[in-house]
C-alpha cells in the first residue's frame, strides 16, 4: 500500500511539474475570475479598454474597468503588449514569439505568427499604418512587416543580442526604442536604420 502511494504521489509530482506547451491551435480558455488574472498592457480606444496577459487572455471593458468581457483569442501563450492603429485595427504580441491581429475592435483576434521554437518572447509592437509595423523582443528580436502582419521579417539592428523592450514615436516622428543594459536606440526613417544613442545609464 505504501508503495502504491508513493507511486501515486510520484506520478502526480510529475504530472503537475512537466512544462505546458501551447501550440497554434489551444485557443485562450474562457475563465469566470480572468479579471482577477495577471495583466501586463492595455490600450485604451473609444473609451473603450482592451488589457492582455497571461495565458493568452484579453478582456475589454467599456465602463472604466467597473465589468470585463473577454475576447476570442486563438494562443495560450502570454501576451505582453498591445497596440492600436484605429478604433478597430489592432495588434497584440508575447512569449512564443505571438503575433495577433484584430479587426473588429478587440472582440476576436487571429495567429498571424507563432515562433516557440526561437524561444524568443515579444515585448512591444508598434505600427506606422495599417500595412507596416515593427515587433520587438528578448535577445534582439526585431521583426518587421509591410503587410498589415501577415508576413513577418526578421531583422538585425546592433552587435549585442540585447532585449528590446518598449518602442514608441515622438511628437516630432522619431522612434525611440529602449532595451536592457540602460540601450536606447533612435530611428528617423520610421525604423528602416536605427542609431544607438549613449544615455547616462
Amino acid at each position: 500500500m505504501r508503495n502504491l502511494f508513493f507511486s501515486g504521489l510520484l506520478i502526480a509530482i510529475l504530472f503537475c511539474t512537466s512544462p505546458i506547451t501551447y501550440s497554434s491551435e489551444n485557443p485562450s480558455t474562457y475563465a469566470k475570475l480572468a479579471s482577477k488574472s495577471l495583466l501586463t498592457d492595455s490600450w485604451l480606444k473609444d473609451n473603450v479598454i482592451v488589457a492582455v496577459g497571461e495565458r493568452g487572455l484579453i478582456l475589454l471593458s467599456s465602463d472604466n474597468g467597473k465589468s470585463w468581457k473577454q475576447a476570442n483569442v486563438p494562443t495560450q501563450s502570454t501576451l505582453t503588449a498591445v497596440w492600436f492603429y484605429d478604433d478597430n485595427l489592432g495588434w497584440a504580441v508575447g512569449h512564443d514569439s505571438v503575433i495577433l491581429r484584430t479587426q473588429d475592435g478587440g472582440l476576436n483576434w487571429e495567429q498571424l505568427h507563432f515562433a516557440p521554437e526561437k524561444e524568443k518572447p515579444l515585448f512591444d509592437v508598434w505600427f506606422q499604418d495599417a500595412q507596416s509595423g515593427i515587433a520587438i523582443g528578448a535577445y534582439g528580436l526585431f521583426l518587421f512587416t509591410n503587410d498589415g502582419g501577415n508576413t513577418w521579417v526578421e531583422k538585425v539592428i546592433g552587435e549585442e543580442d540585447f532585449h528590446y523592450y518598449s518602442i514608441c514615436r515622438s511628437s516630432t516622428g522619431t522612434l525611440y526604442m529602449a532595451g536592457e543594459m540602460g540601450a536606447i536606440y533612435q530611428s528617423n526613417d520610421d525604423g528602416q536604420t536605427w542609431k544607438k544613442l549613449s544615455p547616462p545609464l
